[in-house]
């Protein structure tokens, strides 16, 4: 298989954002006709109103007869006014929701799946013979003999990717795991989960690994604790100064440990997990479509300052003077509950969990450009630690 180029992924992510950008700027002239119209409807009310409500009992006394009465009275008034807004508003804000379900090349006409079905399926032909799908994922039990899940009562996954990589079976998905503490819904892991599995039905590849080996970072030192949970397993020295800091590694047979944990495999680890680590635009994504329009709007209405409201609320919640004109990364909070980046090679499935608080794999609203530069990033990161990965798998394979 074709090594991935970070320069060709960008020239393929740009001539297809391109196009999306066309198409948006489409539907944005059809959002403001359309709210310029509403609102003109909505203004001119008291002068239409009760002639339009005259004229609609006249309809109605001549097709009924005289079993209707001649004169709009206040109520016909005020039903025809209650209309004639709602509908107004209803037509202003169709456009937002049009644009997030609508394919490119079918206007503003809805389809059975989203725009950002849409447009990831496209952003990932580029990786091979991927399939996106919103709705659905990994289940719950196919991550049932990991070590490395946390503890739940209740899983979520959505975003599903799946594809085939180096002779191995891929499943992506945005994950989302909590326990009840307290008649509370607490968050114990909310990011990517990647499961690579050596023995699927349309791949050649097959085996199992000789033990089990786990890698988990450590930034803030829980030895004991990881040494406790592990204690059946041999602590793995990874000969390198600086994943010695940060990781921590445990493994039942150390030969298959030192096959597997490469340099570049955990360098591609570290690379994917720093990207997440420091988004600058995901904060504006949302699943929900009412959370998505007020969003939406909010990101229209700028403030005295030049922000928008969904800039301050960021400010607010993160305690970050956001400026997204600035280059440099934000950090985000190290102390999520998330846990740390950790992967497990087991029987013949290779797990890794890469936490992220924000939502991924979402299109921007319509007053911004439907994906950034971040967003490719974010995509080509991860896929080419998963070709890392598979690649270091397909040769332990080959090799043993």
């Amino acid at each position: 298989m074709s090594d991935y180029v970070l320069q060709d992924f960008q020239s393929y992510f740009q001539q297809f954002t391109g196009q999306l950008e066309r198409h948006r700027r489409k539907c944005l002239t059809i959002f403001r006709i359309c709210t310029v119209t509403a609102m003109l409807s909505i203004i001119l009310l008291p002068w239409y109103a009760g002639p339009l409500s005259e004229f609609l009992n006249s309809v109605v006394l001549a097709l009924a007869g005289g079993h209707w009465k001649a004169h709009a009275s206040p109520s016909d008034i005020l039903s025809v006014t209650v209309f004639i807004t709602g509908g107004s508003l209803f037509f202003m804000v169709w456009p937002i929701f049009s644009y997030r379900g609508s394919n490119k090349s079918a206007g503003m006409a809805p389809r059975d799946y989203s725009f950002k079905d849409y447009v990831y399926s496209h952003l990932l032909k580029y990786f091979g013979n991927f399939e996106f799908a919103p709705e659905g994922g990994l289940l719950a039990a196919d991550l049932a003999d990991a070590t490395i899940i946390p503890p739940y009562h209740t899983y979520l996954a959505e975003d599903y990717i799946k594809g085939i990589v180096n002779e191995s079976t891929v499943r992506i998905a945005e994950t989302e795991m909590a326990q009840i503490r307290n008649k509370e819904r607490v968050a114990v892991f909310k990011g990517l989960v990647v499961l690579i599995h050596i023995s699927g039905t349309h791949v050649k590849l097959r085996g199992t690994f000789n033990g089990k080996t786990v890698l988990i970072a450590d930034p803030q030192k829980k030895l004991p604790e990881i040494a406790s949970k592990y204690a059946s397993y041999q602590h793995f020295d990874l000969e390198d100064k600086k994943f010695d800091e940060e990781f921590e590694a445990y493994t039942t047979d150390p030969h298959d440990a030192r096959k597997l944990l490469s340099r570049p495999f955990i360098e591609s680890m570290l690379s994917l997990h720093q990207v997440l680590s420091n988004v600058r635009a995901q904060y504006e994504h949302f699943d929900d479509k009412i959370a998505y329009a007020a969003r939406a709007i909010l990101d229209y209405i700028k403030l005295p300052s030049g922000k928008s409201i969904a800039e301050k609320e960021y400010d607010a919640n993160y305690g970050i003077d956001l400026d997204i004109s600035k280059e440099d990364a934000i950090s985000m909070d190290a102390r999520y509950i998330n846990g740390d980046l950790q992967a497990e090679f087991y029987g013949d499935k290779v797990l890794v969990t890469i936490p992220c608080k924000n939502d991924l794999f979402e299109t921007n609203s319509l007053f911004r450009p439907a994906l950034t530069e971040e967003d490719g990033m974010i995509l080509f990161t991860l896929m080419k630690t998963v070709q890392e990965v598979t690649g270091q798998v397909k040769t332990y394979f080959e090799t043993r």
